[in-house]
């Protein structure tokens, strides 16, 4: 049973453990997945040591390895959006720039100083390749999609002739208004995906309650297999209904 255990509490530790882009300029290490699978297996260790059945294993390790998926989603999500905030800060500093008169390819150097990501932009205008290029080649990164309006800009002003730096500031003023709408759109998620994990936890609420109407639902459920299929159905019913709400967070915010 320990072996069993452990190495199903890894599996899905390692299958749960945080996988985020890390932004380039946060600091600090990112996390390590051997602490993940080492926590994993002593928390399996005790589940043994409580001699559980199979059953209520399999159920305990199920719902770690959802709780840690879902800490991967929302730590992703946080990241994508805290690049979304320093990607439009990037295009108001560069037509702040322009507009201040600077040449256009020290402004894209200025603007990478600053932000560690787009350093291959201001490559690109060291070695004369294509701006546009790299600034899309940028956008690809979670979070970044802001910049493709950079780079049209940019392609529009050499194509056309048009001052940059005046496209460039309507490039900012789009980006400021479509940042405006994804924060507007992540308020309202956000309402949404907190009213369903209380819900999700009122079960856990009525077991409280038949507890003190003198009945007796954890043993049912901890000890007699009916109450352990009753349970691993329940778990799995909340478990569904929480993909669900994340796959359409991530639709939402990480599009």
């Amino acid at each position: 049973m320990t072996m069993f255990a452990s190495v199903a509490a890894a599996v899905a530790a390692y299958l749960a453990a945080p996988r985020v882009t890390r932004l380039a300029s946060s600091a600090g290490p990112g996390p390590v997945k051997g602490a993940w699978v080492l926590g994993a297996c002593a928390a399996a260790g005790v589940l043994a040591r409580l001699d559980l059945s199979p059953l209520l294993v399999l159920v305990c390790v199920a719902s770690g390895a959802a709780v840690l998926r879902a800490i991967r989603r929302r730590r992703l999500r946080r990241d994508v959006n805290l690049r979304r905030d320093l990607m439009l800060s990037a295009c108001e500093g560069l037509a702040a720039d322009l507009a201040a008169g600077l040449p256009p390819l020290q402004a894209v150097r200025n603007m990478a100083a600053e932000f560690v990501e787009l350093e291959p932009v201001a490559r690109a205008a060291d070695t004369g390749a294509d701006i546009p290029d790299a600034f899309r080649a940028v956008a690809e990164l979670p979070g970044a999609g802001l910049l493709r309006v950079a780079a049209s800009a940019w392609s529009v002003s050499h194509r056309s002739g048009a001052g940059l730096a005046k496209t460039m500031a309507r490039a900012a003023d789009t980006a400021r208004a479509s940042r405006a709408t994804s924060r507007l759109v992540s308020t309202e998620l956000s309402a949404a995906l907190a009213t369903a994990r209380l819900l999700a936890l009122l079960p856990l609420g009525v077991l409280f309650l038949g507890r003190g109407m003198g009945g007796d639902p954890f043993t049912f459920l901890l000890r007699s297999f009916p109450g352990q299929l009753c349970l691993a159905a329940g778990l799995m019913l909340v478990w569904s209904g929480s993909v669900w709400l994340e796959r359409i967070a991530d639709q939402t915010e990480l599009s």
